[in-house]
């Protein structure tokens, strides 16, 4: 049987593994249940847990409290679904969710509606064959000057 000092001490870890390596996706899910789990199994044992949740921004009292009377209350956890659990649970640990370094300093994009660009209207300079005659000097180009030919 653990002591109190090591659950604390195993729920702290698993804490710091989610801040640490929080911008993995797949090693925050994955920490993120142990510690859902971990929180579900040293509660009920240890009530001494709240004050290390509390230590983590973003975790109020009373979020905190609805979500112990959830997990304690044997009756009511087995009719909550594991969804509800951690949603709950995230929101209550999402100040220690590591996040990339790229991410934590990153602005929005905002795009304004611009006005639109002047446009010139097509075909508004007349094209090379439009003003009626044929002969539109090509063939002179390359004709050769017959003095010059061997």
């Amino acid at each position: 049987m653990l002591g109190e000092d090591e659950a604390h001490h195993i729920f702290v870890c698993v804490l710091m593994g989610l801040q640490r390596h929080g911008q993995n996706e797949v090693n925050a899910s994955l920490l993120f249940i142990l510690a859902l789990h971990s929180y579900e199994l040293f509660r009920p044992l240890y009530p001494s847990l709240v004050r290390v949740m509390l230590q983590i921004p973003g975790c109020s009292f009373d979020q905190l409290k609805r979500f112990d009377e959830m997990i304690l209350n044997e009756n009511h956890s087995r009719l909550v679904s594991e969804k509800r659990k951690k949603d709950m649970f995230r929101n209550l640990v999402n100040g220690v969710i590591g996040k990339n370094i790229s991410m934590m300093f990153r602005n929005e994009i905002r795009i304004k509606n611009l006005p639109s660009l002047f446009r010139p209207a097509r075909n508004s300079r007349p094209g090379v064959l439009d003003d009626g005659t044929m002969d539109v000097g090509i063939c002179k180009l390359f004709d050769r000057p017959s003095e010059n030919i061997p």
